[in-house]
């Protein structure tokens, strides 16, 4: 039997300095070049390319939300806020033309349903936390909060629905409730049986 998948390798863990240098990928650069990485996340050298690509492609998902809604220029990360080597490593940006256009923007992804929070959409806050605009969730571990008590959109309480959707009664915005293993807060058994 033959096809193109049976040419395929495992991922390449080391780098191979000894091919063409046309055909070096960031492992054999880093390696080269002898490059060591002052963080602390990245203590061991073979995670440095997975945890780099991982951060790379974490800003591609973000890209185009990197830009101020107004005039479209990329915003510039508050670097107080990417001290650590985190999901997206910036989380706070701003416009560098001031007032009127997008300032201390909030990205990240969100912890239940993995959907990107973008406070220009995401408004409400629990507890300090945007409510995720997709799923209704807020903080992992609330004792207050339950996804789907309050609109994420407009704020409105009491979203009403079944199994996972969610509805919005004051604005119609909807949202559908994570997995069982993900819905947090005291009334989340109730919502769980619902589900």
């Amino acid at each position: 039997m033959s096809g193109w998948y049976y040419d395929l390798e495992g991922a390449c863990l080391y780098a191979e300095c000894s091919q063409e240098w046309r055909n070096w990928s960031l492992l054999e650069l880093i390696e080269a070049t002898g490059v060591v990485p002052d963080l602390p996340e990245l203590q061991k050298p073979d995670e440095y390319v997975s945890k780099l690509s991982g951060w790379v492609n974490r800003l591609n998902e973000i890209r185009e939300r990197l830009r101020c809604s107004v005039c479209k220029q990329m915003m510039i990360p508050n670097y107080k806020y990417a001290k650590n080597l985190a999901r997206y490593n910036m989380t706070v940006a701003s416009c560098q033309s001031g007032e009127g256009h997008d300032q201390n923007i909030y990205l990240n992804h969100c912890w239940a349903c993995r959907e990107i929070i973008d406070s220009r959409e995401s408004r409400i806050q629990v507890e300090k936390r945007y409510i995720c605009i997709h799923c209704g969730s807020g903080p992992q571990k609330s004792d207050t909060y339950t996804q789907g008590d309050i609109c994420p959109k407009c704020g409105a309480r009491g979203m009403t629905g079944e199994g996972r959707s969610r509805l919005c009664s004051a604005c119609n915005h909807s949202i559908r409730l994570p997995a069982a293993h993900h819905l947090t807060g005291p009334r989340s058994q109730r919502v769980r049986n619902l589900t």
